[in-house]
C-alpha cells in the first residue's frame, strides 16, 4: 500500500517516457460527425520501463505500436489514461504510433464543429479545435500537460471546397481523387499539447501583411472578409510592440488569427492558429462603438502577448495559470494604451478591477495561486481573480519597481525560460536579480493567499493614519480570516499652494502623515497604482469630491466612488451618504467616472421601494441631466470618441434609471432611423438607444430587435439585438427570449449571457430562474461547462431571503464540480447583497421619500 504523501498523483502522468515530436494527421467526417487520425510520437525514455502512459479521453484507439512493434493497450475512463505496453529493451529514444477514431465534441471544447448560414441561405459547417486546459486528449493521444513540450507537424485531410489551417505554415498539399487535399503544415516551435490547433472548413482569407518578416492574415467563414482590416491593423501594431517589449521575435513563422462561429471563450492563444469570437475579431468600424472596437483590440493584444508570455514560456502547472493570463492582461492594456492612447485604457481598468474587488472581499475568495489537481479544478482557474486581480497586482509590481526596471527584469526572465516551464518564483527571482529588490518577500503575500487590504485613513488634528484591514463584504456569512500586506502606497499631499508626492510600504504598523491645514487634502493610492480600497473620513471625502480634473486623475476620482460603494457594501458607509457623493460629483467630465456614478444610481434604485420609485428616477434625473445637456443629444463635429460613447451612458441612463419619458421617445425615433439605414446614426447612440428601446419595448420592438439579431451583418450589432431581448419590460416578452434559448435560435456559445441578463431584470429575474430550475439538465447538457458559471452570476441580482434560500437549496442539489468555488462566491455575493438591502433598502427609501 503507498504512503498517502508518497502514493501517485492520478491526475499526473508518471515522468518516465517523455514526448519530443509528434507528427500527427487527422481527417475529419462531417457527414458522420466523426474524425480519425493517426500520431507517431518520438519519445525519449531515460530508463527501461514496461508500460508507456499518456492521455486519451472518449478515442477508439484502433492500433498502436512501440517501434514498429504492435502492443496491448487499455484506458483508464476515470483518469483518462491510454497505457501501452512496452518491453524493457525500448531504446532511449523510440517511436510510439497509434491510430485513433472520435466524435466531434459537443461542448466547443476538444476537436468541434461549428455551424453558420451562407449567403446563399444554407447551413455550413466548419470543424475547430480548443484544447485549453486538458481537451487536446479529446482530438489525439498525447502528453496533455503543460510541462510535456514537444515539436508538431501536422497534416489535415482537407474535404473539396474547404481550406484548413493550423499553428505553422502550409507546407505542402497532396491532391487527392474525390476534389479534397491533404495540407500538410511545417513543424512547430517546442510547445504545449493546449496549443495545438487547427481549423478546417469553407474559409476565406484577408490580405497578408509582414511584420518583421512574419505574415499575418485573418481568417474567416465567406462573407466576413470585408471586416478584417481593423484587425489586421491591430495585430500588425501589437507584433511589433511586444517583440520590442520583451525583447525577442515572434517564436513563430506566421499568425493567423481565426474568426470561429461558435466559440465557447473570448479567444485562445494557440501559437500562429489563434481563435477568436467572431465579435471580438470581425469589425466594421462605421457601425462599432469605440468601447466594442476597444474590446476587440484588448483580445487581440491578449492573445499575442501569449505568443511570448505563455507560448514560448510555459508555466510548469495549471496552478501557475494566473501568470499566463495575468500578464496577458496587464500586456494588452499597455499595447492597447500605446495604440490608442486618446482611448484612455487605464482609466477603463478600473471598470473591470472592481468585479475583482467584489469577488476578493468575500470569505469565498481564493489565492491568486492555489493548488490544482483535477482537469475541473484547473477550468475554475480561469476567472476574475486569475484574469484581473492577477492583472492589477502585476501593474502594482511594475508601478513600484518602476516601468524600465520591470521590463529589464522581465527580458531576463523571458530569455532564460524560452521554450520552457516556469513557477511564478521563477519570475519573482529574475526580477529580484534585475533590480535588487524583496521581490518575493512582497509578491508571495499577494499571491498566496486570498483577500485584499482597505487602507482606512484617520485624520487627527494635523496628522493623518494611515492603517490596513482586510476588506471584506458584510453579510455573507463566514467571515475570513484577518491577513497583512507588503503594500506598497504612492500618496499625494496638498496643502493649498503647493503639492507633495510620495511612496511608502505599510505593513501591520500603521503610518503617520503630516496635514498641514484643515484646507489640505490627501490622496492615498495615487493613480489607482495599487490593488487596495482607501476609506476616507468624511471631512476629507467632501474635500475630495469637490476637486477637479486638474487637482485629481480620472482614476483616483473613479476610486473615490468605487471605494465609497466598498464602504456601503462593508456597513461602513450609509447608502444616502454614498448618494449624496454621487450629487456632489455630478459636475464630473469624465466616461470611467461616470461609469461609476451610473453604476451607483442603478444599484440604488434596486433598493428602493416601489413608492419611492418615482422619487428616486427625479434625484437620478437630477444627476445626470445637467451633464447630458453639457454634451447634447446628438454628436458634433471633432468631438472624441469617448465623448460620443459618454453621451450614450448618459442616454442609456435618462432612459432607463431616470425613466424620461422625452428620452425614451427619442431613443425609439433613433432605432427607427437607424434599422432604416445606419449610416445615419452614430454607433455608440444607436446602441444606446436599442438599450433604452428594449427597455421600455412591446411585442412589436421585440420582433424588430429579434430580426435585427438574426439578420445584421455585424457580429456586435447582433449581440447588441440578443442582449436587448432580456431588457424587456414584461416576463411574458423576457419569456419569448427564453423560449428562444430552448429552441436552439441563440447560439450555446451566447445562451449564459443571454440568461445572465434576463436573471437581472427587475421584471423578469425571478421567473427565469424558475426556468434555469426546470430546464437545468438540458443547459447543462448544451452548455459549454465553462459558461454554466457565467449564466448563474446573475442570480446576485434576486436578493430577497426566500430567492436567497432557494438558490442555495437547489445548487446544493446540483453541483458543478468544474465550477465550486464560483458557486460559492456568486451565492455569498447573493447574501451580501440581500443583507444589503435589509440593512438599507428602508432608510434609503425613507431618505428618497423624503
Amino acid at each position: 500500500m503507498h504512503d498517502a504523501q508518497t502514493a501517485p498523483d492520478p491526475h499526473r502522468l508518471p515522468v518516465t517516457v517523455t514526448p519530443r515530436h509528434y507528427r500527427l494527421f487527422v481527417a475529419p467526417d462531417f457527414a458522420e460527425g466523426s474524425f480519425s487520425g493517426r500520431v507517431e510520437i518520438e519519445v525519449d525514455v531515460p530508463e527501461p520501463v514496461d508500460q508507456i502512459v499518456l492521455h486519451s479521453k472518449g478515442l477508439r484507439i484502433t492500433e498502436a505500436s512501440v517501434e514498429d512493434s504492435a502492443v496491448g493497450h487499455r484506458v483508464d475512463e476515470a483518469t483518462d489514461r491510454l497505457t501501452l505496453q512496452a518491453a524493457p529493451e525500448v531504446g532511449s529514444r523510440s517511436r510510439i504510433s497509434l491510430g485513433f477514431e472520435g466524435q466531434f465534441d459537443p461542448h466547443l471544447v476538444g476537436f468541434y464543429v461549428s455551424q453558420f448560414t451562407g449567403d446563399d441561405g444554407r447551413q455550413h459547417e466548419l470543424a475547430t479545435t480548443q484544447f485549453q486546459a486538458t481537451h487536446a486528449r479529446k482530438a489525439f493521444p498525447c502528453w496533455d500537460e503543460p510541462s510535456y513540450k514537444a515539436t508538431f507537424e501536422i497534416s489535415i485531410r482537407v474535404p473539396a471546397g474547404m481550406e484548413a489551417v493550423s499553428n505553422a505554415a502550409e507546407t505542402s498539399r497532396d491532391p487527392l481523387d474525390d476534389g479534397g487535399h491533404i495540407a500538410h503544415f511545417g513543424p512547430t516551435i517546442t510547445m504545449s499539447t493546449y496549443l495545438v490547433a487547427w481549423v478546417v472548413g469553407p474559409l476565406d482569407f484577408s490580405e497578408t501583411r509582414i511584420v518583421s518578416g512574419t505574415p499575418i492574415r485573418v481568417v474567416s467563414r465567406p462573407g466576413l472578409v470585408s471586416m478584417s482590416g481593423f484587425a489586421l491593423d491591430a495585430a500588425e501594431f501589437a507584433l511589433s510592440y511586444f517583440a520590442d517589449y520583451f525583447g525577442l521575435p515572434y517564436p513563430g513563422d506566421k499568425v493567423d488569427l481565426i474568426a470561429v462561429p461558435d466559440f465557447a471563450f473570448g479567444a485562445m492563444e494557440n501559437l500562429g492558429c489563434i481563435t477568436f469570437r467572431e465579435a471580438l475579431l470581425m469589425v466594421d468600424p462605421a457601425v462599432t462603438t469605440q468601447t466594442e472596437m476597444q474590446r476587440a483590440v484588448d483580445v487581440i493584444n491578449h492573445e499575442l502577448a501569449h505568443m511570448w508570455f505563455g507560448d514560448l514560456v510555459t508555466m510548469q502547472w495549471w496552478n501557475g495559470i494566473w501568470l499566463n493570463e495575468a500578464f496577458a492582461t496587464f500586456m494588452e492594456m499597455k499595447c492597447t494604451d500605446a495604440y490608442r492612447p486618446d482611448w484612455e485604457r487605464w482609466a477603463d481598468f478600473g471598470l473591470s478591477r472592481t468585479a475583482a474587488f467584489a469577488t476578493d472581499a468575500l470569505a469565498a475568495t481564493r489565492p491568486i495561486e492555489y493548488q490544482v489537481r483535477t482537469p475541473e479544478e484547473s477550468e475554475g482557474m480561469f476567472d476574475i481573480l486569475t484574469y484581473e486581480k492577477g492583472a492589477a497586482v502585476v501593474r502594482m509590481l511594475e508601478q513600484h519597481l518602476g516601468e524600465d526596471a520591470f521590463r529589464n527584469g522581465l527580458r531576463s526572465y523571458m530569455e532564460q525560460y524560452a521554450y520552457g516551464n516556469t513557477e511564478t518564483t521563477d519570475l519573482w527571482d529574475a526580477l529580484e536579480a534585475s533590480t535588487g529588490r524583496p521581490v518575493r518577500n512582497m509578491m508571495d503575500g499577494w499571491i498566496f493567499q486570498g483577500g485584499f487590504p482597505r487602507i482606512t485613513v484617520s485624520v487627527d488634528g494635523g496628522a493623518v493614519s494611515l492603517s490596513q484591514q482586510r476588506c471584506v463584504a458584510a453579510g455573507g456569512g463566514e467571515q475570513p480570516e484577518p491577513q497583512q500586506w507588503m503594500v506598497p502606497l504612492r500618496y499625494r499631499i496638498s496643502d493649498g499652494a503647493s503639492i507633495t508626492t510620495g511612496s511608502l510600504v505599510l505593513e501591520d504598523t500603521p503610518i503617520t502623515l503630516d496635514l498641514d491645514s484643515e484646507d489640505s487634502w490627501i490622496i492615498i493610492n495615487a493613480e489607482g497604482a495599487s490593488f487596495v480600497r482607501v476609506s476616507y473620513p468624511p471631512v476629507l471625502l467632501d474635500r475630495l469630491a469637490g476637486l477637479d480634473g486638474v487637482e485629481l486623475s480620472e482614476v483616483e476620482r473613479y476610486a473615490l466612488v468605487d471605494d465609497a460603494w466598498a464602504d456601503v457594501l462593508a456597513g461602513d458607509m450609509t447608502t444616502t451618504a454614498f448618494l449624496n457623493l454621487l450629487e456632489a460629483m455630478a459636475s464630473e467630465t469624465s466616461r470611467s467616472v461616470w461609469l461609476r456614478i451610473i453604476a451607483g444610481l442603478d444599484a440604488l434604485s434596486r433598493l428602493v421601494a416601489a413608492e419611492a420609485a418615482a422619487g428616486f428616477q427625479s434625484i437620478a434625473h437630477d444627476i445626470v441631466s445637467p451633464m447630458l445637456a453639457n454634451v447634447g443629444l446628438t454628436p458634433v463635429q471633432d468631438e472624441t470618441e469617448r465623448d460620443r460613447q459618454l453621451r450614450a451612458d448618459l442616454i442609456k441612463a435618462m432612459g432607463t434609471i431616470a425613466e424620461d419619458p422625452d428620452v425614451q421617445y427619442e431613443c425609439q425615433r433613433t432605432v427607427s432611423v437607424g434599422r432604416r439605414d445606419p449610416a445615419l446614426v452614430d454607433p455608440a447612440l444607436m446602441s444606446a438607444a436599442i438599450a433604452v428601446t428594449a427597455h421600455v419595448g412591446d411585442n412589436t420592438d421585440f420582433d424588430d430587435f429579434r430580426r435585427g439579431f438574426a439578420e445584421s451583418g455585424s457580429p456586435q450589432e447582433q449581440l447588441r439585438y440578443l442582449y436587448a431581448l432580456a431588457e424587456f419590460p414584461t416576463d411574458a416578452l423576457v419569456g419569448r427570449l427564453r423560449t428562444m434559448v430552448l429552441d436552439g435560435e441563440v447560439r450555446t456559445q451566447n445562451v449564459a449571457f443571454a440568461l445572465r441578463a434576463a436573471l437581472r431584470n427587475r421584471q423578469a429575474g425571478e421567473s427565469t430562474w424558475e426556468f434555469i430550475k426546470a430546464h437545468w439538465s438540458t443547459l447543462v447538457d448544451r452548455l459549454p461547462s465553462s459558461s454554466i458559471s457565467r449564466m448563474l452570476e446573475g442570480v446576485t441580482a434576486l436578493s430577497t431571503d426566500d430567492l436567497v434560500a432557494d438558490v442555495g437549496r437547489f445548487l446544493d442539489a446540483h453541483p458543478l464540480p468544474q465550477a465550486d468555488l464560483t458557486v460559492r462566491q456568486i451565492r455569498e455575493q447573493q447574501r451580501v447583497n440581500a443583507a444589503l438591502r435589509a440593512r438599507e433598502a428602508a432608510r434609503l427609501t425613507a431618505f428618497v421619500a423624503d
